[in-house]
């Protein structure tokens, strides 16, 4: 008996204790890629004359797709649409997508 009371006294000092954490150490900065930044060119399309787009889905020369989701940025009042925007980095400023429509880049 007196053992186990041993081990009662024991486990109760343990437990009264104080338990030490180690601090967790995060880096304050993020570490810079050798050679500098990485920029990706991505392609959109942009409607710039929509009567010309217009003109060229009606008379069947352009995808009627094309014009579904057609939309008007708010800010920069370019309009386009996502299928438009799928064929921008095919098409590049090479060649036209459809009339009055061109391709163009931004750097990200």
């Amino acid at each position: 008996m007196k053992i186990s009371e041993a081990i009662k006294e024991q486990t109760a000092a343990i437990a009264q204790e104080p338990i030490y954490v180690a601090p967790v150490v995060v880096q304050k900065t993020t570490p810079k890629m050798a050679g500098g930044p990485v920029y990706q060119t991505r392609w959109y399309a942009e409607v710039v004359d929509l009567k010309a787009f217009c003109l060229s889905v009606g008379s069947g020369k352009t995808n009627p797709e094309f014009v579904m989701g057609l939309v008007r940025d708010k800010s920069t009042g370019k309009i386009s649409s996502p299928a438009l925007d799928k064929l921008a980095p095919t098409a590049k400023d090479v060649f036209p997508i459809a009339p009055g429509v061109k391709a163009y880049s931004k750097r990200v």
